[in-house]
């Protein structure tokens, strides 16, 4: 039986929308400093910094803030189910780039899912932590300021593979770009869910189903 199924909330779509137009603001400020083509384009040096402070800000706590005011037992459930790591999931690593049927008894996230949080996670944690230095950089020592700098460019250029390795998998994919929907409409496909995350599907179904005989449906 297959159906529209519920995806993500309005509070969990928020927090990710907030977080991916910060970073993209971030992304192509800092790029403007960086690139000494984009920044002879740029010109205003002072103001594209102070933009990309902001977008800083915005970038660690603007989520934090949305998940706050918001459905944050939905976003702690999130963080839960990315930390929860199954013998199929470890399958499913071993599979990718295989034409083959997907494996079976994949959850709410699968392991590339969980692995680009992790990897987002850290390297959010990371960039703050440059950043900072950078920011204030005469109050710590020379070597550190020069170690933050070649990290902070480094992270840049990962994040950047990261980022247009999610947005082909999210949005031009044909095997995976339902997600997208579930991440602007906030439901997606019941075939879909059934053949990429069918543990997910199974408890979502089973959880409607549930819900109906309770209501007297």
């Amino acid at each position: 039986m297959y159906t529209n199924i519920p995806r993500f909330n309005r509070t969990q779509r928020t927090v990710h929308w907030l977080h991916s137009l910060s970073f993209l603001v971030l992304l192509g400020t800092g790029l403007s400093l960086y690139l000494p083509s984009l920044a002879s384009i740029v010109g205003n040096r002072l103001l594209f910094r102070q933009i990309h402070i902001e977008a800083a800000i915005i970038f660690i706590f603007g989520p934090i803030i949305v998940a706050r005011l918001g459905n944050w037992r939905s976003l702690k459930e999130d963080i839960r189910q990315t930390d929860l790591w199954e013998k199929t999931d470890f399958q499913w690593l071993r599979r990718i780039g295989r034409k083959s049927n997907p494996v079976l008894g994949i959850g709410r996230f699968n392991a590339g899912q969980k692995l680009n949080s992790i990897f987002t996670l850290v390297a959010g944690l990371l960039f703050l932590a440059t950043g900072v230095i950078m920011w204030q950089n005469p109050r710590f020592p020379q070597w550190l300021g020069e170690n933050a700098i070649f990290l902070h460019d480094v992270l840049t250029w990962l994040v950047l593979v990261a980022w247009l390795g999610h947005l082909y998998f999210s949005a031009f994919h044909p095997a995976t770009r339902e997600s997208l929907r579930g991440m602007t409409l906030g439901w997606v496909k019941g075939d879909w869910a059934n053949k990429h995350h069918n543990t997910w599907y199974a408890e979502m179904i089973s959880r409607k189903s549930t819900t109906k005989k309770q209501n007297g449906e």
